[in-house]
Formats: structure tokens, C-alpha cells, sequence
């Protein structure tokens, strides 16, 4: 006798469809598992035994034999107890085998026939609906993020109300009180309590430079000595970031719950917030662009649609200074093994602070540096020339006086930048509708004269200053995507010289500060 179900297996972040194929035969009772199972896997034949006949059914004595499809895929994970259990049942008459055969069932079942919960759901979910399966049937604690994918979903508990979902085909309805949108569910704590810019002094350039990178999604770097606001800064970041987009937030969600990493941003069952991700500078290789065995993604991946925050980032490792190249330009990274590679998605928005030296005390007032100008410029190319160049802006941050603190008035609040910002984001969704792209940090070179065209004085005007600055051409795209989004910001139609002088400011390193 022989029964079909799909189920699923995770490649990289996204879903990969397993058949599984059970048949019994005649012959000395025995259990195989065949298809390159992992460790896991291997051991579903004891929890689907145990689970079985703790449930009241008998098992089998009989040949089984339990292929996993494609076999040259290795699989991984616990998703595949209860499809296996189903299937076996199938092949001995007690499920309808044609009510699996076209459903995506993913599962991990405990010895008393309890149904567990498992990551990736969403994945398995998204999957089965591209390749056009009837339905997804998943542990009912999943079954709201399941749902989130737009396929019919079946939920069940125990394997004994699996097997009644299934024959009597019960869809899963999702409570009313669990929206995705649900503000109650995406408040960590409340409002007051959130760091705000207003805690920020002294600091009038640095503050609308992260406006700017946050409206336009630009990339940025602050430099200066140890205490000066570059952290207080960087970490106020996530709050005057818009809501991601229904289509963003799925992605988002996706990729989180394939390594069950969600946070506060998030709410029970969606990404409502772009992910802040804010990794060690000490993180490895693997953590920080992605890999291991199997792939899993790194800091790079998990920030992607949301923001990468890098502290101290001439303190990484060279190859992971360097590795940030690939995804800051093709916003994915290709991870390359023994015969196969996987490409995941990293298109994330970069914030990097550092001091200027090593003992990070150039340019500050109150503590003299002790380094020699060798060992500064040692230290400063630390970040390369081509790493610097992805950078669109560079903020240099001086120290500042206790006084000149205490007597500079409140910085503006993240409420009135958070406002600007989604005011300028609205802008470049509706300029850019139909493109593959939202945001004037993502023009492509070849569509820059389409929408920031500039007069004769403007040209003229960005010549001189890329001459005086020294810019090479990915650089003066830089600038000119950053003085359309001023303009965006200023809510003027076209990019004036202001705009540009505005941006070129930006551009500065430490060095020209």
C-alpha cells in the first residue's frame, strides 16, 4: 500500500517541498527513513511510533519504507513527524489518502500523540501556496502565522484531531482579537518611555543627517570620540522608522521564523517594525553574513527590509568589513558550498559608528590623543575605500563641553522627525510606483537623469563641489540621491543648489572634518 503528502524543508530562509512517500509491504517488520534524512529526521521514526500508539492505534507490523523526495536534498528539522504519521495511517486505510496527497502538512508530534509546535511555518506556508497545494495542515499553535500566507490552513493539537481535520476537511479561522496590525501587540512598552531625539544636545547636523538617511534609507557612519551621542543616536534609529509594508513585513516575518528570532519589534505573528539588528563586534563570519551547515542566515539577512547597526565597525574582523560589499550594493548574498550555493536576501539599511582612532580621542577637547598620525591612518583605513564609497553619509561628531550641553536647548522630538519621515517616504512611493524600488537610495544609476534632472547651474554646481570634495561617480550618485530626498524632506518638486550643497556636507570623512 502506498501514500502521498507533501511537507517541507528549509532551504537557506526560504521553503523547499518534500513528497513524502510511504509504502508498507510484506516482510520482517522494519522502519526506513530514506532520502538523506538529518538527525532529526532520522529520529521521527521513534516519535512517530511512540506517537501512534499512545494515540490508540496500532502500528504497523509490517516492511515500512518512508522516502523523502527530492533525494539528493538533504533534509532537515522536525517538521516531518506528523506528515510521516499521516501517511502511514493513510497507507493502512484510517485517513483518506486522497485528502493528503495534495496538502502541505508540517508537524513535530511528542510520544503521547501531542501535536508541538515548529519554526518556519510561514515558509512551509508560502511555499505550499506557490506550488498550489489544497492546504496547509500545522500545529495549531502556528496556525495564525500560517495563515498570514493567504492558503487555506488546518490546525490540530493531537494527532487524533489531525487525522478528524483532515477527514472532514475543518478549516482553521483565526481569532478576531489576533490582527496582524494590532498596535497593543506591537508596543513593547508605551510611548513615553522610548528612547527620543529630544535626549539628544548639541548635536543639530547629526540629527537631521539620520532624518535624511532615514527617509531616503541611506546609508551612514558616525565618527568621533567615545561619549559624544554616536550610539545614543544610532540606537533612537527604529523609532522614527515608518511600518513596514504588508508585502515587507511577510518577507520579514518569513525570514525570522525560519531561525525563531523574533523580538520586540514584532508582534505575535507578523513583523510590524523593520528589524534593528545590532550584532558584536566580534560576531563571526557565519553570524554576521550567514553560513554554517546547514545554511543558516546571518545579521545581514536578518536585518533585511530594516537596519543593520554596527558598532564599532573598524573593530570587525577585515573579512567581515570587507564581506559587507556584496550585500550593500546586490542587497542579497550568495553563500557557496561543495556543490551548491544558496542566495539570500540582505537588503538592509547600514548605521555604523566609530572613533576616529585607536584610542578614540582625535578630535576631542577634554583628553588630548595619543596616537601618532601613522597609526590614525592605519586605523582609519580600516574601513576601505570601496566599503566607504557604499557609505552615503559621513557624520563626524566633536566633543562637546558640559557646559555647551546644559545650555543647548532640547534636540527635536523622534514624533516630528518620525512625521517628516513618512511624509517623505509617501512621496517616493508614489514617484516610484510600478518600479522595483521605493526609496531614492535605490535609483538605479541608470534612471538618476529621470527623476533628479538638473539645470546648467546645478550641474555646474555639483562638478565643483565633487572636484573640492574629491567624490569618484558612485559618490556623486550618492549625493545626488541624498539632495532628492532633502528636496523630498523641504517637500520642493526639484533639487535645488541647496539641496545639493546640503548633501555634499554629508559626504565629508573625519579626515575633512
Amino acid at each position: 500500500m502506498l501514500a502521498k503528502c507533501l511537507s517541507n524543508t528549509i532551504v537557506g530562509v526560504k521553503g523547499q517541498v518534500v513528497e513524502i512517500e510511504v509504502h508498507l509491504s510484506r516482510g520482517l517488520p522494519a522502519f526506513n527513513i530514506v532520502g538523506i534524512p538529518g538527525v532529526a529526521v532520522r529520529e521521527a521514526k521513534d516519535r512517530v511510533r511512540s506517537a501512534l500508539e499512545n494515540s490508540g492505534f496500532t502500528f504497523p507490523l509490517k516492511r515500512i519504507t518512508v522516502n523523502l523526495a527530492p533525494a539528493e536534498l538533504k533534509k532537515n528539522g522536525n517538521v516531518f513527524d506528523l506528515p510521516i504519521a499521516l501517511a502511514i495511517l493513510a497507507a493502512t486505510g484510517t485517513v483518506d489518502p486522497d485528502k493528503i496527497s495534495s496538502l502541505m502538512i508540517v508537524g513535530e508530534l511528542a510520544l503521547d500523540g501531542r501535536v508541538r509546535s515548529v519554526k518556519s511555518v510561514l515558509a512551509s506556508a508560502l511555499e505550499a501556496k506557490r506550488r498550489g497545494a489544497k492546504a496547509i495542515l500545522a500545529p495549531l499553535e502556528n496556525c495564525n502565522k500560517a495563515y498570514l500566507s493567504g492558503i487555506p490552513v488546518m490546525g490540530a493539537q493531537t494527532l487524533k484531531e489531525a487525522i478528524e481535520v483532515v477527514n472532514h476537511s475543518k478549516f482553521f479561522t483565526p481569532e478576531k482579537n489576533t490582527k496582524t496590525n494590532s498596535k497593543k501587540n506591537n508596543k513593547k512598552t508605551p510611548d513615553k518611555y522610548n528612547p527620543d531625539y529630544e535626549d539628544v544636545r548639541g548635536l543639530p547636523f547629526a540629527i537631521k543627517g539620520i532624518e535624511i538617511a532615514a527617509a531616503g534609507r541611506h546609508n551612514i557612519i558616525l565618527t568621533g570620540p567615545p561619549g559624544t551621542g554616536k550610539t545614543m543616536l544610532a540606537t533612537r534609529f527604529p523609532y522614527i522608522l515608518p511600518p513596514l509594508s504588508q508585502e515587507k513585513a511577510i518577507e520579514v516575518t518569513e525570514i525570522h521564523s525560519t531561525v525563531r528570532r523574533l523580538n520586540s519589534i514584532h508582534n505575535p505573528y507578523i513583523a510590524v517594525q523593520p528589524p534593528f539588528r545590532r550584532p558584536h563586534s566580534t560576531t563571526t563570519r557565519a553570524g554576521l553574513l550567514g553560513g554554517g551547515i546547514p545554511v543558516s542566515p546571518g545579521e545581514v539577512t536578518l536585518a533585511h527590509n530594516g537596519v543593520l547597526f554596527l558598532d564599532e565597525i573598524r573593530e570587525l574582523s577585515r573579512e567581515n568589513r570587507e564581506g559587507l560589499r556584496t550585500p550593500m550594493s546586490n542587497h542579497e548574498i550568495t553563500i557557496s558550498r561543495q556543490g551548491f550555493s544558496i542566495t539570500l536576501p540582505a537588503d538592509f539599511q547600514l548605521i555604523a559608528a566609530s572613533n576616529s582612532c585607536p584610542c578614540g580621542n582625535t578630535g576631542s577637547s577634554n583628553n588630548p590623543c595619543s596616537c601618532t598620525e601613522s597609526e590614525r591612518v592605519k586605523y582609519q583605513s580600516k574601513i576601505s575605500g570601496p566599503v566607504a564609497d557604499r557609505i552615503d553619509m559621513h557624520i563626524h561628531i566633536k566633543n562637546q563641553s558640559p557646559e555647551d550641553i546644559a545650555g543647548s536647548p532640547k534636540g527635536v522630538s523622534s514624533g516630528k522627525i518620525a512625521y517628516n519621515v513618512l511624509n517623505a517616504r509617501l512621496i517616493q512611493t508614489k514617484r516610484y510606483k510600478g518600479y522595483n524600488f521605493s526609496v531614492n537610495s535605490r535609483i538605479p544609476v541608470s534612471l538618476l537623469d529621470k527623476f533628479i534632472p538638473l539645470g546648467k547651474t546645478e550641474k555646474s554646481l555639483l562638478i565643483k563641489l565633487s572636484q573640492q570634495i574629491g567624490l569618484g561617480a558612485r559618490s556623486i550618485h550618492n549625493v545626488l540621491r541624498m539632495a532628492r530626498t532633502i528636496a523630498d524632506l523641504a517637500k520642493s518638486n526639484k533639487v535645488r543648489e541647496d539641496h545639493i550643497i546640503q548633501s555634499s556636507m554629508y559626504r565629508r570623512t573625519s579626515k575633512d572634518a
